[in-house]
Order: structure tokens, then sequence, then C-alpha cells
């Protein structure tokens, strides 16, 4: 039969271990939260601007998608969609044309 007095300084250790995870837990969710709404004003930022330079430059979306397409594939080799065939940087895991996956491979 065990001696539970003798084990108590284990069971302090695991709830002590447990305390620390979930105040690690908490911590990165708000982290996350935090990151979630710098990416929101970021993204409205960015809208924004392009509203702006639309308008002042007379510019497209059209114009705005072929450049954003030249600075994702410069420096790379791209990779083709094997779905809708638009031609991806090797970085994206799923189009972003079409969301298909192109590589859902643990290791890459």
């Amino acid at each position: 039969m065990y001696n539970l007095f003798s084990m108590r300084p284990v069971i302090e250790t695991f709830a002590d271990d447990a305390a620390r995870a979930e105040s690690k837990a908490t911590s990165l969710e708000l982290r996350v939260r935090m990151l979630e709404a710098h990416l929101i004003k970021a993204m409205i930022i960015n809208e924004t601007l392009w509203e702006i330079m639309k308008e002042k430059l007379n510019l497209t979306d059209n114009i705005l998608e072929d450049q954003l397409n030249k600075v994702d594939l410069r420096e790379s080799t791209s990779k083709e969609c094997p779905k809708c065939h638009h031609m991806i940087a090797p970085h994206h895991p799923i189009c972003i044309y079409c969301g298909q996956v192109i590589d859902n491979s643990i290791f890459t």
C-alpha cells in the first residue's frame, strides 16, 4: 500500500507544473488575441492606403494583383497550383487563389 504522505512532494510538483502551464497558456492566449488585433488594424490600414492610392493615382485592383504576384514570386521558384493553375510561391502551403492545399506534409 502506498504511503500517501510520502507522495505529497510529487503531487505538489505536479500541481505546480499544472499551475505554470495554465499561466503560460493564459499568457499565450492573450498574446494571440493581441496579434490578431494588430493584424486586423494592419489590414484596415492597408485597405485604406490602397483606396487612397487607387483614387489619387487612378490605379485598378488588377494592377495591385499583378504587382502582388510579382512581389510574391520574387527571388523564389514558383510552383503551379494543380487546381487553378496559377503560379504561387513555394512557401504557400495553400493556393492563395483557389484555396487548394498544395502540400500538407508536416515537414514543409
